[in-house]
């Protein structure tokens, strides 16, 4: 005979041959051998004595032998385990605060020896809020696990032999709460915005949504999504000019909605132009630009050159916050070039230039101050030559701030008082502006 190692379940022989006919006595471990007629049998056909195993379990491992009239053969019998297989693996069970869930696995074959609960990769005991079952023989194993609370949600994984399978419990609270809902954000083209939603427990991440304008939002490369806990997040990896986004978080019944608004920089100001003009200022006035960008004008940027530079100089420190402004300390004479543009939180946009020079009127001065001659009076002269009638104060008036007065005095003429008031005693007529043309007297009225 010759050692045998088979599988379980599978047939296992023994022959023996001799070399003449006799009566061949089969033993175990050096026990005599029940056959039972079907699954062990013995026969002996002349002088060959057989004996057969239809089905080998680990119960017939052992040393076989065959003995007659004195001779004895021996040989050993190995059985190996059949591989376990996972019929029907564990499930992931959801359950709420205060119950309970049951984990079931069955298995190809039975198996209660080489077989182990893990929950979170750590062996499991039983205790009153968990029970171990098994049904059949060991086909069936079972985990019920009772008065669970949220903190409670885990990983549960069943090892028998080489076969292993895993399932995730879930408990979730009766109900979800909002503990920090999204905020409404602002930000300009470009920029990187971040929402965020904390909740009152952490779900699983297949049970959270975000929706831009009603649709699903996934992972690509405009949105990120991210979960810490119970912290919630969705990046907007950059912002992109367009209408105002409605954000949406849900998660279960837990829904919390802002809105992102994306803003960009304003158009330039409308129809810029120069109101008035003094010897030293000039006042600008302009109107709100078409576009604010989507957010609120924050004020505007004024600047002026000389004409003949290219260097844009600002005319103030702080944004001017109306749509009109007065610059101030310019130079008579000197061309300006002048522009504005708009200011909002996303900075300030494209400027308007007024299309002409500004340029300040040189004021008027006296150069020379009026003067008179001093010829005697009742002397002929050539034409022109004042008579005493002639006699008062001449005036020339260019502005305001440009005039020039002169007395003209006779000597040895009379000075008619007549019809001089109380305060003019002693006062002369003066000439309205443009009565001294070119240096020169104009005769006074009515002369």
């Amino acid at each position: 005979m010759e050692d045998l190692r088979v599988v379980e379940d599978q047939p296992a022989e023994f022959i023996c041959q001799y070399s003449r006919p006799v009566k061949a006595v089969w033993k175990r471990d050096g026990l005599p051998l029940e056959p039972d007629g079907q699954r062990v049998v013995v026969e002996q056909d002349w002088n060959v004595a057989r004996l057969h195993i239809s089905r080998a379990s680990a119960q017939d491992r052992g040393t076989y032998s065959c003995e007659a009239e004195g001779t004895c053969v021996v040989a050993h019998l190995e059985v190996q385990a059949k591989p376990i297989d996972i019929v029907q693996g564990l499930e992931n069970v959801e359950t709420f605060d205060g119950g309970e869930a049951l984990f079931e696995c069955s298995l190809s074959r039975p198996e209660s020896q080489n077989c182990r609960w893990l929950i979170d990769d750590k062996p499991v005991k039983e205790s009153a809020n968990l029970e171990i079952v098994t049904f059949e023989s060991g086909r069936r194993h079972l985990l019920l696990l009772k008065e669970l609370h949220v903190g409670d949600s885990c990983r549960v994984t069943f090892l028998a032999g080489n076969a292993v399978s895993s399932g995730f419990l879930t408990v979730k609270g009766w109900q979800l709460n909002i503990v920090k809902p999204l905020e409404d954000k602002e930000a300009a083209v470009g920029e990187q915005v971040e929402f965020s939603c904390v909740l009152s427990e952490a779900v699983p991440i297949k049970e959270v949504a975000w929706y831009a304008n009603g649709t699903e939002l996934r992972s690509d490369d405009s949105w990120a999504i991210q979960t810490d806990g119970c912290i919630y997040r969705l990046i907007v990896k950059k912002a992109r000019a367009q209408p105002p986004l409605e954000i949406t978080f849900a998660a279960r019944d837990a829904i919390s909605i802002a809105k992102l608004t994306v803003i960009a920089l304003p158009d330039p100001p409308e129809d810029p132009e120069v109101v008035s003009k003094s010897e030293q200022s000039v006042t600008l006035s302009w109107y709100t630009p078409l576009n604010d960008g989507g957010s609120p004008i924050l004020g505007y940027r004024v600047e002026m050159r000389l004409a003949d530079s290219a260097l844009w100089l600002p005319c103030h420190t702080e944004p001017v916050r109306s749509t009109e402004f007065v610059v101030d300390n310019l130079i008579p004479g000197t061309g300006y070039s002048f522009r504005m543009a708009a200011l909002n939180q996303a900075g300030i946009g494209e400027p308007v230039q007024l299309p002409d020079t500004v340029q300040l009127e040189v004021p008027v001065t006296v150069t020379e101050q009026l003067s008179s001659p001093l010829p005697e009076a009742g002397k002929a002269g050539p034409p022109g030559v004042p008579a005493s009638s002639d006699q008062g104060v001449y005036t020339c008036v260019a502005s305001d701030e440009a005039e020039t007065s002169a007395n003209l005095y006779l000597e040895g003429a009379e000075v008619c008082q007549t019809g001089l008031g109380p305060d003019e005693e002693g006062g002369q007529p003066s000439l309205p502006p443009g009565s001294c043309h070119g240096g020169r007297f104009a005769p006074p009225l009515g002369g």
